[in-house]
């Protein structure tokens, strides 16, 4: 990398590769493997696999994996450029008030990306936020979020996709899951979303696992709304709670053209919609 000029592209070979430092590319650099799964860069425990800062800076088809930081993104820091065709898996963050263990993005786009198995666990009264992707800003694209999972004593929000900005569009987000206390808040294990845009989406099969107690809410498996978030031509599907709505939990925003079946609370209400504000339209 340190010989890499603009428009260069670095092509690294099959196998695994071990880090002790995260690669930073700050320059029009385009690192490649050779096939979706044949290049492993691993963090190794102990670091950061990858930061991204240039608009002309591309990640294609590596697998990204077991990158750890006590910050953001333990995968990816995308703060500009590209990650296309790649998997970021089992990557994790343990930090105070952490975000995106998979993929933390501020800008730039990821693209047809499998962003799986990666965790973010806390205890000692830490907020946690998104074991796949945080969305601040940017486009998220035809990828798959699936079995991402939070863990936390206190509060965790968003363990597939927290969207605070930019666009989620055309993905498959599935099985991620929340593991909380009786004592903290949780929401949207699925998606936790703030602002910006979810759009012709799947958010299916996603669950809150806590015990229940006054004053405290599990809410929205599916997808949590607060915000100006918009939810638009997604389908939400088989999604539990351990409290109230099963597939949304609607506190402001807006959901138009949505189909939201097959989710439940049980023993509580709103197993498809549990909605305290915002706007739903044209929506089953």
């Amino acid at each position: 990398m340190a010989h890499a000029g603009a428009s260069d592209s670095v092509w690294v070979s099959n196998g695994t590769y071990i880090l002790s430092a995260q690669i930073s590319v700050t320059s029009a650099v385009t690192v490649r493997g050779v096939g979706p799964a044949a290049t492993i860069v691993s963090g190794g425990g102990i670091t950061r696999c990858f930061s991204l800062s240039h608009a002309g800076a591309i990640l294609d088809e590596l697998v990204i994996s077991n990158g750890y930081t006590d910050g953001n993104g333990a995968g990816v820091l995308l703060t500009n450029g590209v990650v296309r065709n790649c998997t970021v898996i089992a990557n994790q963050l343990h930090g105070t008030t952490t975000y995106g263990a998979g993929i933390y993005m501020l800008a730039g786009t990821v693209s047809n990306c499998v962003v799986g198995l990666n965790s973010n666990h806390a205890a000692n009264s830490v907020n946690v936020y998104c074991g796949g992707a945080y969305v601040a800003g940017g486009l998220l694209q035809y990828s798959v979020i699936s079995n991402n999972v939070l863990t936390t004593d206190t509060r965790a929000m968003g363990a597939g996709v927290r969207v605070s900005g930019g666009t989620v569009e055309y993905c498959t987000i599935v099985g991620n899951e929340i593991h909380g206390a009786a004592y903290v808040d949780t929401g949207g294990a699925g998606v936790y979303l703030e602002s910006g845009i979810v759009r012709k989406s799947q958010v299916v099969g996603n669950r809150i696992f806590a015990l229940t107690r006054s004053g405290y809410t599990h809410d929205g498996a599916g997808v949590w709304m607060r915000g100006s978030g918009l939810l638009e031509n997604c389908v939400v599907r088989s999604n539990v709670a351990s409290q109230n709505g099963g597939g949304v939990h609607l506190e402001s925003g807006r959901i138009l053209n949505c189909t939201i079946v097959g989710n439940s609370a049980p023993a509580f209400t709103g197993g498809g919609l549990h909605m305290t504000g915002g706007s739903v339209s044209n929506t089953i």
